[in-house]
């Protein structure tokens, strides 16, 4: 089949692609913002100038994709990137939406449908339109799926390594598959190299950024057990949600899933009903953990990891509309096109950016301080992923990293060891803590900073002036001994961490 051809028997998929393509491209952000809590905005812009370790657990696929971004010579950074890897990804997943959802139902009415349930839909809308990675990720795993209901074995381990490399949580739907799949391992046996060759080698990737000494040590330590584990493990896990959060944590999640697919719910438990399966298995499966993860975690912003599963809900939808009168498929239709106008009206993610760029304003203000001042700053969040994107824009910025209140003259952990000594190695700047590091930075004539909104916590431990637009406070002294008031320090349940009850912008995962 000539190409010709092939363009006329899928003019349905592309026209969907170019259509959600020239929505999402509209409404997404052409400025640099933290909206939708998108505060890891500034990790990914760091990897456009840096080779560097980012947050956990990697990312190899998505921070490579970001470097070769680079070599595509539109717009600036930070809508660049959001162009490349959040508006083409999200319009690709509404197109494998329709072949999903057309392979399930044998209709092509019904595929159409369930496309327009996706574009429409607030989750998916809201992570295509800014810098982020879970529209990258949903367009892996939603090509996964697609391969393995039509039986590409290959093709299924290596998208399914894609979204592993891409994200972790691609690791936990390797496995889900793996329990599925356990009767006919052999089958897969052929398979199974493609997986470790896309979705365990790139993480090799992470290993040796963390090894190489000239690495910045700003987020992850040297290469050691102990730098792993505290790069690596931290109290963002599921089934940490507390009871007396819960209620409202099951509100919010029901609010938001309802919005995003609207009445594309009802006809859902029809598309549920037994037999099952393998391949709904694995769909339940997936779906429900994400929305386990949701509803159990710590973060609320959780929710974007819905992204790359929402779909396939979709398409359980239209396949429930087999099942019911002509007028249900009708409704669901219209309701999917009024979430589309509704949500462009509500969702215009560039309007709201330019409405209230604090993102923007943030990087200005950072760019009008005294070359080599130091900031306090967290090891993460959207005021501290921000300064390291300065940074490795040439701005002569010294980052000093928050350490735990409970170690205020103690030495850290590995990796924080790791970094104050990268710190003193790059900019003469010694200590083991957050305290010794700012007495020994004013001590040599720097200008000291409070980076992010100063919490009830630290006012308590740095003597600061006031200003009016509530960020980087300039320090003038440190209290040796602080009175830390104990109504915002909370021992974690998962051992001797702290936590700052008001947390920071942004800062998830």
């Amino acid at each position: 089949m000539g190409i010709i051809a092939k363009l006329r028997a899928n003019w349905i998929p592309l026209a969907l692609f170019g259509g959600s393509l020239g929505y999402y491209y509209a409404l997404s952000s052409k400025i640099f913002t933290w909206i939708y809590t998108s505060g890891d905005a500034g990790d990914w812009l760091v990897q456009t100038n840096w080779w560097m370790v980012p947050q956990c657990f990697g990312k190899p696929v998505y921070i490579t994709l970001i470097h070769l971004s680079n070599y595509v010579p539109i717009a600036d950074d930070a809508f660049r990137i959001t162009f490349l890897l959040s508006v083409i990804p999200a319009a690709t997943m509404v197109s494998l939406t329709y072949l999903i959802a057309k392979q399930m139902t044998q209709s092509t009415k019904l595929g159409i449908t369930a496309a327009l349930i996706v574009l429409g839909a607030n989750i998916i809308l809201s992570q295509a339109t800014v810098l982020e990675q879970y529209t990258l990720v949903g367009a892996m795993f939603l090509a996964t799926y697609y391969f393995y209901i039509t039986e590409h074995k290959k093709l299924t381990m290596l998208f399914l390594g894609l979204t592993t490399a891409s994200h972790i949580v691609g690791a936990i739907f390797a496995v889900l598959l793996l329990l599925i799949e356990w009767r006919k391992r052999r089958s897969w046996t052929n398979a199974l190299p493609v997986f470790v060759l896309t979705g365990v080698l790139p993480y090799t990737l992470i290993l040796w950024l963390i090894a190489d000494p000239e690495t910045p040590k700003l987020l992850a330590g040297n290469l050691s057990w102990e730098t792993l584990n505290s790069w690596g493990g931290n109290s963002t896990s599921t089934a940490a949600l507390a009871l007396i959060e819960a209620p409202s944590r099951f509100r919010d999640g029901f609010l938001v899933s309802i919005t995003a697919l609207g009445l594309a719910w009802i006809p859902v438990w029809k598309g549920f009903a037994k037999p099952w399966d393998d391949k709904m298995k694995f769909l339940i499966a997936v779906f429900g953990f994400t929305a386990w993860f949701y509803v159990t975690n710590l973060f609320p912003s959780v929710w974007k990891f819905l992204t790359p599963t929402l779909p396939l809900v979709a398409c359980v939808a239209v396949l429930g509309l087999k099942k019911l009168p002509d007028w249900h498929y009708r409704a669901v239709t219209i309701g999917a096109i009024a979430l589309v106008v509704i949500n462009g009206f509500m969702f215009n993610t560039n309007k709201l950016a330019h409405a209230d760029p604090q993102a923007t304003t943030y990087l200005q203000a950072l760019e009008e301080l005294p070359d080599g001042s130091c900031l306090i700053t967290p090891r993460g969040g959207a005021y501290g992923f921000s300064i390291f994107y300065e940074m490795s824009e040439g701005k002569e910025l010294i980052p000093l990293a928050l350490s735990s209140p409970e170690l205020w003259h103690d030495k850290q952990d590995s990796s924080y060891v790791d970094y104050t000594e990268w710190l003193d190695r790059k900019y003469n700047i010694e200590g083991n803590n957050i305290y010794d590091l700012t007495t020994d930075a004013m001590a040599k004539g720097h200008p000291v900073y409070f980076a992010t909104p100063m919490t009830k916590l630290w006012s308590a431990a740095f003597v600061y002036e006031p200003n009016e637009q509530e960020y980087l406070y300039q320090v003038t002294g440190v209290v040796a001994e602080p009175e830390w008031p104990s109504s915002e320090i909370t021992p974690s349940p998962f051992g001797k961490v702290w936590q700052m009850r008001q947390t920071v912008v942004g800062e998830d995962k």
